[in-house]
Formats: structure tokens, C-alpha cells, sequence
């Protein structure tokens, strides 16, 4: 496979309100923003979205992506990206992929980092638009793209059924549901469990995770309140303790998120 490291250098007037990612890189991606945990991808068909905006801060910021191919020739990977900025006074600004980017073809240390000098860097080209082939990405966006985004937001119900979605009894727009059981079904937890689309978000978002500065220890205290409002007990701390040891980063928070999405207290909120 051949990879390609991409980096954009850009001011901002001020912190963001919103900052609506949507990217997508043939075959796979890890976005980071100012050398924080980004977002990921392992599918150049699905366009990833995620609203960024705490990654981001007023005057220079740089955004890095490491595009691989994972066909079996040495080809270098194709990205798509778009970034729009919305701040508090209703203002806007875009950043898209272009020639403005700089991009190299080999791993260099510290090639993420905001502080790296590119200037000797290529600038990447510009194959074409959305409708370019073989990727033809413009029938994605108009399906699922950032007509559909406010504040970082996407309606659920404009958006293709998963095999997540429906066992967990995602409605059609004409029904109105006031209330869900309380304990899962064979195929809820099947899915919960054994499931490809929840397997394939938590790989993506161990992936993305896992290339920040954070340290796995403090990130996986930082997950579980976010995940369930709450601090770890001294059990689940010894847990996360233990899972956050393994040689290999991404492995590691993949197991903390799956430790995480299993709880039954994690499953009631969501």
C-alpha cells in the first residue's frame, strides 16, 4: 500500500463555533487537528463527519491527514476534505482540499506536529471535483453531506438505515415512539456485541484516538465521563488501568472503548 501525509496551515479570527469536518480518502484516514485526536476512516465510499470546533482556537492552526491505499500496488491515496467555520458573530469560513496543501510520501518524525516545517514539501494536486472518478463523491454529499449539518448536527432521519439502527428500533419518519423496553432484544445484543457497523465505529475512533499526545490512562478516565457523566469506581479504574497497558496504542483504547460501550449504564443513556 502507499500513504500520503497531508498537512494545511490556516488563521482564524477567532474561536469557532462550529467546525463541521467532512472528509473522506481512498482507502483509509486519520485526521488530527493541531496534534489532537481528530477523526478516522477505513472506508473511502462513507464520507465521515464530525464537528471539531474544541480542536480548533483563534490565529494559526494546522490540520494533518495520512491517507493510505490499501490496494495491493505502491499508489499514493486520494483525499477529500471540507471544513466550515461558523463563529459567534454568524460569520463563516471554508477550507476545502486543494493545491494549498502540502504533501510528502514518507513517514518523517514529527510531520504532525504544528511546529513542522513543510516549506520543502510538495503542494498535493488537484485531480478534479466531486463527480471525479473512480471516487464520485458528489451523489454521497448530496445524500448525506453538510446541507444536512447545523452546529455539528445531522438528522438521523435522512440518513441510511445501519444494521445498528434498526435492531436498536430506529422509527420511521411517520411513527411517533414515546417509549423503548428496557431490556435489549437477542438481535440488540448480538449487535451490541458481535456487530460490524459498532465494531467498525469503535476501530475508527480508536484509530483517531490513539494518535494524540493524550496519555491512554487520562483518556480513558476522559471517555468514561463523557461516555456515562461519572468518574470510574476503583474496580473500573483498575479495568481501564489494565487495558490502557498494552504495547500497542490503538489496540488498547479500542479495548477501553469497548469496555466503555458495554456497560449497562452506557446502554440505558444511549
Amino acid at each position: 500500500p502507499g500513504s500520503a501525509y497531508f498537512r494545511k496551515s490556516f488563521e482564524l479570527p477567532g474561536k469557532p463555533k462550529t467546525a463541521d469536518v467532512i472528509v473522506s480518502a481512498d482507502n483509509t484516514f486519520v485526521l488530527l487537528v493541531n496534534h489532537r485526536n481528530g477523526m478516522a476512516g477505513n472506508n473511502w465510499k462513507e464520507l465521515k463527519f464530525r464537528n471539531l470546533a474544541d480542536r480548533f482556537k483563534a490565529g494559526r492552526n494546522v490540520v494533518t491527514v495520512m491517507a493510505t491505499n490499501s490496494g495491493e500496488d505502491a499508489s499514493p491515496a486520494g483525499l477529500w476534505l471540507g471544513i466550515r467555520f461558523q463563529f459567534e458573530d454568524g460569520s463563516t469560513k471554508d477550507v476545502i482540499s486543494d493545491k494549498t496543501w502540502k504533501v510528502n510520501t514518507e513517514d518523517i518524525k514529527g510531520w504532525n506536529k504544528p511546529e513542522y516545517d513543510d516549506s520543502k514539501w510538495a503542494t498535493a494536486s488537484e485531480l478534479g471535483g466531486l463527480d471525479v472518478a473512480p471516487w464520485r463523491l458528489a451523489k454521497e454529499l448530496k445524500v448525506n453531506g453538510s446541507d444536512l449539518a447545523f452546529g455539528g448536527k445531522f438528522r438521523e432521519s435522512l440518513q441510511n438505515k445501519t444494521a445498528l439502527t434498526t435492531a436498536l428500533g430506529r422509527p420511521n419518519r411517520e411513527q411517533v415512539t414515546t417509549q423503548r423496553p428496557s431490556v435489549a432484544t437477542t438481535l440488540q445484543a448480538l449487535a451490541l456485541t458481535n456487530g460490524e457497523v459498532l465494531s467498525r465505529i469503535i476501530k475508527d475512533g480508536a484509530a483517531a484516538l490513539a494518535n494524540g499526545e493524550e496519555k491512554q490512562e487520562r483518556l480513558a478516565k476522559r471517555l468514561f465521563h463523557l461516555a456515562i457523566g461519572r468518574g470510574p469506581t476503583e474496580a473500573e479504574a483498575g479495568m481501564l488501568d489494565g487495558l490502557a497497558g498494552g504495547e500497542n496504542a490503538k489496540e488498547s483504547v479500542e479495548d477501553i472503548l469497548w469496555a466503555v460501550a458495554m456497560l449497562p449504564e452506557f446502554q440505558l443513556i444511549y
